[in-house]
């Protein structure tokens, strides 16, 4: 079930090239599971100004606060990116269709992608509370947008770090490090956030590699509830494909259920 509530901000940092804002909103804490998202509102932004999708980066229960992360990537963002303490902004969530993890499942794999992998910290988190072991492959364009790869090692069984200009890590891209990765850990399952081309390279590795998936698109979101369907991506039925919504059917898709080379039009 989804709440609106005026959130309160209560920490504010930037890391790199990211701005991470833990927020006072139990409700929407309370409920969230990993691979949800919100839909916020600065109290500025006025009748015009769509809200924004954020993931869920992670949570406290025992405060009842959840940590958002994003990019500066236009006027909107920038002007969020000075948030302070104390400030308010508007929060609907938890929305969407989260991970889901199958019985008897005892290792995963999760990959991350840049800021797309901001659901991959609260998975971990998660998994290694119920004590599953989560392997981690983490990849970026270069060191300083390896995004949460600190707080990862201190949860995950193992960990797997790779950039395409080899700044951090490996050098290459997470795709050249699926097959051993899996190996390593174990893993008979794999979650995965990131931008589209990556995820669409990993639908197509894990078909490859007969392993399942499941993947937490990015698409553009206007509503976050469903109601606009400017956020639809292509789901494979018989013969074609058919609009199903980020947002609602979504964001997380088993690898197969996506017709990955519509899906990628838009990043073309």
């Amino acid at each position: 079930m989804a709440h609106l509530v005026r959130a309160e901000v209560i920490g504010a940092r930037k890391q790199g090239p990211y701005v991470h804002l833990a927020l006072a909103a139990p409700e929407v804490a309370r409920e969230a599971s990993p691979g949800q998202f919100v839909m916020v509102k600065p109290p500025w932004s006025g009748e015009h100004v769509l809200r924004r999708p954020l993931s869920i980066y992670r949570r406290d229960l025992g405060s009842g606060a959840l940590e958002v992360v994003f990019a500066v990537v236009g006027p909107v963002t920038a002007r969020m990116a000075s948030f302070r303490p104390h400030d308010f902004l508007d929060v609907l969530g938890p929305l969407g269709r989260g991970f889901s993890l199958p019985p008897g499942l005892r290792s995963a794999l999760l990959v991350g992608g840049g800021y797309g992998a901001a659901p991959i910290l609260f998975l971990a988190e998660t998994l290694k509370l119920k004590g599953i072991l989560p392997w981690v492959l983490l990849g970026a364009s270069r060191a300083e947008r390896l995004l949460a790869s600190v707080e990862l090692k201190r949860v995950s069984a193992g960990i797997v770090l790779c950039t395409e200009d080899g700044s951090a890590g490996r050098r290459g891209v997470v795709t050249d490090f699926l097959e051993e990765t899996l190996e390593r850990s174990g893993a008979k399952e794999i979650f995965a956030a990131g931008p589209m081309p990556m995820l669409a390279a990993l639908a197509r590795e894990a078909a490859r590699l007969g392993v399942r998936a499941q993947l937490s698109v990015e698409s553009f979101m206007a509503c976050g509830t469903g109601v606009c369907w400017s956020c639809v991506v292509p789901a494979a039925v018989p013969g074609g494909s058919w609009p199903v919504r980020a947002c609602r059917e979504g964001p997380v898709f088993e690898a197969g259920a996506l017709v990955w080379e519509e899906a990628l039009r838009p990043w073309l």
